[in-house]
């Protein structure tokens, strides 16, 4: 059984951080200069959200222990009505009781105390990862007595703790923890922490209470760009102040995560990307989109080999082009031989992590594959346009309805009409492998097209010279087709799966 402390102070008047002490009496009196000796009952906690400071005696341990400190310079806020003080450590850094000294707001015996001082829940948006702990100033406790305090009083916590435990190859830049009920992230900046073969543990500080849609956790390479894996519970989650939520140990891999497992022939299955490909010219750099709704729409129309932001609409990859990033709209500037787009190092993965199907694959994927036609179906998610994807072995999560197949009608507002799901609604679907592809038009030269209308994604298959193939969706249908190689179209790529 988790141990619970409490924070036990005895309040004296004396006139400094010293070891003479004149008792007086209460209620204290306005002006008063009052040092409280607070001392932690036991010499350790459970890892969980009572701790001041200090370190992880056990981590990776469902029984992992905290051991509690004072650190210095640390801060309490005295309330005695509507007039507050601070109460500053004098005494007790690096161990578990310490004394702090201050002078009482105004007269009274009816006392709120707060830990950190001055707290704000906006300092929990950011924090910054601490070697088996959490940041200074994070952890809320607070007290309201309505008597006197002279014979002590106990602060409880506030706010709440999720461990994660991640073992791996690989060096992190951040973790970012999004509750979907209210879209509000709480970000741990990890500034290149190396994960090992030996777990680590990484706490966040959240406030305590249930989250109705559960919680998604993405963990992003030393880029800030990469989502290496996502984590997530997707159904209602309630987030203790006396416990931590320890979830279970999780390996992370150097190369970004992929999505579900998708048959494209009898015998091979691959995995998506965790969004479309996108391209920055003027840093010729390559990554996945944040998100699988992300999609750069009319900016594309900004495309020169200068642009200094994203693109995500490319003309055929041909041994003629850097990749299909041309203006050009002459198919015979597209000639040669397909040049797939994962031979580019994306974000931090090595180049041939990742390829472009082939026509065949995405035929099988679409209509041959077992219960092909089941698992299919536009919709429009969180306000964008597109076509989902389910996995081969798909489950619908709780709580959460699908239906396959398309509207009878064409046109941006049907997507909708057929069916809609929110923010926290896709989190779900998502953690059980749904892919989507948004519908993010077309390029021709400069001019963008049918932005939220259709959804146009590049096979690695050619077509004749001056054609190539792709698949076209619409509210109405999704289809196979050919494309002239000079049109900027939508790139998913995938990863095989042994």
């Amino acid at each position: 059984m988790k141990k619970i402390f409490f924070l036990i102070a005895s309040a004296l008047f004396i006139a400094s951080c010293s070891s003479e002490k004149e008792e007086l009496s209460t209620p204290f009196q306005a002006g008063q200069e009052v040092t409280l000796n607070a001392s932690i009952a036991g010499d350790d906690v459970p890892a969980g959200p009572q701790r001041v400071s200090g370190v992880d005696s056990n981590p990776g341990s469902t029984s992992g222990v905290i051991n509690l400190t004072w650190d210095a310079g640390d801060q309490i806020q005295v309330t005695v009505g509507d007039k507050s003080a601070i109460f500053t450590l004098c005494s007790g850094a690096g161990s578990a009781t310490g004394s702090f000294t201050g002078t009482m707001p105004a007269a009274g015996s009816s006392y709120q105390v707060v830990y950190p001082a001055n707290y704000n829940e906006n300092v929990l948006a950011t924090q910054t990862y601490v070697p088996n702990g959490f940041g200074k100033g994070l952890m809320k406790m607070s007290t309201k007595t309505n008597g006197t305090i002279d014979g002590g009083f106990s602060l409880s916590a506030d706010n709440a703790l999720l461990g994660l435990q991640l073992t791996g190859d690989v060096s992190l830049g951040k973790i970012v923890l999004t509750n979907p009920a209210n879209s509000k992230t709480y970000t741990l900046n990890c500034s290149g922490v190396a994960l090992t073969s030996s777990v680590k543990v990484f706490y966040i500080v959240v406030p305590a209470g249930t989250w109705s849609n559960g919680f998604v956790v993405d963990v992003y390479a030393s880029d800030n760009s990469t989502k290496l894996k996502t984590l997530s519970k997707g159904s209602s989650v309630t987030f203790s102040s006396t416990s931590t939520m320890l979830m279970p140990s999780q390996a992370v891999s150097a190369t970004s995560q992929g999505i579900g497992t998708f048959s494209v022939s009898e015998s091979k299955q691959v995995t998506f990307s965790l969004g479309n490909l996108q391209y920055h010219p003027a840093n010729d750099e390559w990554q996945f989109a944040a998100n699988q709704t992300d999609y750069i729409g009319t900016d594309n129309s900004n495309i020169s080999d200068s642009y200094n932001g994203w693109l995500d609409l490319f003309g055929w990859s041909t041994s003629s082009t850097n990749f299909g990033v041309s203006t050009s709209t002459d198919y015979n500037d597209y000639s040669g031989s397909f040049v797939d787009w994962g031979t580019n190092q994306i974000g931090s993965d090595a180049p041939n992590t990742w390829r472009t199907l082939t026509y065949d694959e995405w035929e099988y994927l679409l209509n041959t594959r077992a219960n092909a036609s089941s698992l299919k179906g536009v919709a429009q998610v969180n306000g964008v346009n597109g076509l989902i994807l389910l996995p081969d072995n798909w489950t619908c999560p709780s709580g959460v309805t699908f239906k396959s197949g398309f509207h009878s009608s064409f046109g941006a507002t049907y997507y909708a009409a057929y069916q809609t799901f929110t923010a926290s609604e896709w989190s779900k679907l998502e953690s059980a492998g749904a892919v989507f592809l948004p519908a993010a038009g077309y390029r021709a030269g400069s001019n963008v097209y049918n932005v939220q209308y259709y959804g146009y994604y590049w096979s690695a298959t050619e077509y004749y010279s001056y054609y190539a193939r792709y698949l076209r969706f619409s509210s109405d249908e999704a289809l196979m087709g050919n494309s002239y190689r000079n049109l900027g179209h939508s790139v998913r790529l995938v990863k095989d799966l042994q």
